[in-house]
């Protein structure tokens, strides 16, 4: 299923990231920037919103890099990420929605 509004290749990006069996899904956070970056060249938007989340505490460390390395960053064609990270953005038993809007 893909959300309204996002492109095919983002989509793509995301239920890799998203797969159940570790093994399945992206392995290293420079997969992960290469894979966002050719969803950046395929689109034409001035601004980019990634969202950084884990599923075990042990890939507690590794989200939080990379939430770092990509929030605020531009890239080479001048676009500016803006990167959310789960534990930051989103309170138990809310509507998950509402933390990207503040």
């Amino acid at each position: 299923h893909i959300r309204s509004g996002l492109s095919s290749t983002f989509s793509q990006v995301l239920a890799l990231g998203l797969r159940k069996r570790q093994e399945e899904r992206t392995q290293t956070a420079d997969d992960l920037s290469s894979d966002l970056h050719r969803c950046l060249v395929d689109s034409v938007e001035e601004t980019y919103s990634t969202f950084v989340s884990y599923r075990i505490f042990s890939e507690k460390m590794h989200a939080r890099i990379l939430h770092q390395v990509l929030n605020n960053t531009v890239t080479p064609a001048g676009h500016r990420v803006i990167n959310f990270l789960d534990v930051t953005r989103l309170v138990a038993g809310e509507d998950w929605e509402k933390g990207f809007s503040q």
